[in-house]
């Protein structure tokens, strides 16, 4: 999908801008304490947001999904802690923008990976980006368009002819994170209902010519007795789009609502969208 070519240097991506909360307020007339209390009483469950701080060529960004602060990064992909921020940017100005959690967890997990070129210009690459169950940011000039599944969720997407860069968290997802947290759902799942082995099964058979590591018969993807077991020739890239889509199948086939699940605090984990559970 992508070229081969020597890495792009780090950007920053650009925050959808529809819901701004305020833009450029210099701290010079509205001082660092008025900022942080005006984040403290922001501060909810369902809080998702980018914080953009500029002085002269200096900045920082710091992000919040779903009401975690996830930290702060500055140039060249450095994590920065907001305190510090505060003072050596002293006379900056401010911008805040509340985003949707995928969004939000989407720029905080893209901080340090550089953008990739795509073989394809728009509109063809859309077909490429779909086929793959892209998850991560497309960038087209001044247009960017944030993506889980294959789909657009927020953002403007290219003019037709425009080269295409993208910017993917996935490459950096580790295998046995993922794994692991796939194992708490299913057997969760598995608790919940003890059908749902021999439902993912069937599910699994029905999905197996889109994502071929399904195939009950291949034995690359299995769950028995609500344990997932993974061949270790499956590369993460197949394994993430497999993985939601059985699991997704199984749930909807068996009446159950990821609601129903005692998930505790795991969609508050980073590893809860990086896996694709945030547009389930």
């Amino acid at each position: 999908m992508t070229n081969t070519t020597a890495p792009l240097p780090l950007i920053r991506l650009p925050v959808p801008p529809d819901r701004l909360i305020y833009s450029r307020l210099p701290t010079d007339f509205y001082p660092w304490t008025e900022v942080l209390t005006d984040l403290e009483r922001r501060q909810d469950p369902e809080f998702s947001a980018v914080m953009d701080i500029q002085q002269d060529s200096r900045w920082a960004r710091f992000v919040w999904v779903r009401g975690v602060a996830r930290g702060g990064v500055g140039a060249g992909g450095r994590d920065v802690p907001l305190e510090i921020t505060m003072q050596a940017l002293s006379q900056a100005q401010v911008t805040l923008t509340q985003v949707d959690p995928l969004v939000a967890e989407i720029i905080w997990s893209c901080r340090a990976t550089p953008p990739q070129p795509l073989t394809s210009p728009w509109p063809q690459a859309y077909d490429e980006l779909s086929r793959e169950r892209f998850y991560g940011a497309l960038i087209a000039e001044n247009n960017c368009s944030y993506w889980e599944s294959g789909r657009v969720v927020s953002g403007a997407i290219p003019h037709s002819g425009m080269a295409c860069l993208v910017v993917t968290p996935v490459s950096r997802l580790d295998r046995t994170e993922l794994l692991r947290f796939w194992q708490q759902m299913i057997a969760m799942a598995q608790r919940a209902n003890p059908s749902f082995s021999e439902v993912w099964r069937q599910v699994g058979m029905q999905l197996s010519v889109e994502h071929v590591a399904l195939d009950p018969f291949a034995h690359d993807i299995t769950v028995q007795a609500g344990v997932l077991r993974v061949a270790p020739d499956v590369p993460v890239q197949e394994l993430r789009p497999a993985l939601l889509a059985a699991f997704r199948g199984s749930l909807t086939r068996l009446g159950l609502r990821v609601a129903d699940l005692p998930i505790g605090d795991l969609n508050q984990q980073a590893i809860w969208v990086l896996a694709g559970m945030e547009a389930s």
